[in-house]
Formats: structure tokens, C-alpha cells, sequence
């Protein structure tokens, strides 16, 4: 009445054979496509690695920039703080 499928390997396999089939279409599609539209991939590519290189420019810069420009906060500014607290822990008001 009930029929059940003791092979379970034959299944794995199956499906395994199934993917690899798939992945393999893919890529050889994907070959033909670069074989055929090498000058649109190359622009593509030779614009993603433009693109990379004036990130890396502009952070280097802006690196530079806060390294060499102007202190955030000058040595004069910790000699005294108005309205600073410092608190220890206790509730009682008393440093």
C-alpha cells in the first residue's frame, strides 16, 4: 500500500548530478556571453575598478586631512572644563 524509497543515496545523488548539471549550463552560457560581449564586460570591469581606485583615493585624502589638519582638540582645552563633574559611584553628592 505504502511504498517507501529505502535508497537514499540514489536520491543525494540524483539531486547532487541535478545541481552540477545547472552550475555547468550556467557558467558555459556565461562563457558564451563573455565571448560575445567582451567589450561591454571589459567596460564593466575596467569601470568597477576605476570606481575602487577613487574610493581608495578620496579616504587616503581625507586620512591625510585629519592627520595633518587642524587638532580636534588643542592641548589648552584640557587644562580646565567649566560645569565638569566627576562622579564615583556614590549618590551622596561628595567626590
Amino acid at each position: 500500500m505504502f511504498m517507501f524509497n529505502y535508497n537514499t543515496m540514489a536520491n543525494v545523488t540524483r539531486k547532487a548530478a541535478g545541481a552540477l548539471l545547472a552550475v555547468g549550463l550556467l557558467l558555459v552560457g556565461l562563457g558564451v556571453l563573455v565571448i560575445l560581449l567582451k567589450a561591454v564586460f571589459i567596460i564593466i570591469v575596467a569601470g568597477l575598478i576605476f570606481l575602487a581606485a577613487m574610493w581608495c583615493i578620496t579616504t587616503a585624502i581625507r586620512m591625510f586631512i585629519r592627520l595633518y589638519g587642524k587638532p580636534r582638540y588643542p592641548e589648552d582645552d584640557f587644562v580646565y572644563r567649566e560645569n565638569v563633574r566627576i562622579h564615583n559611584g556614590n549618590n551622596d553628592g561628595e567626590l
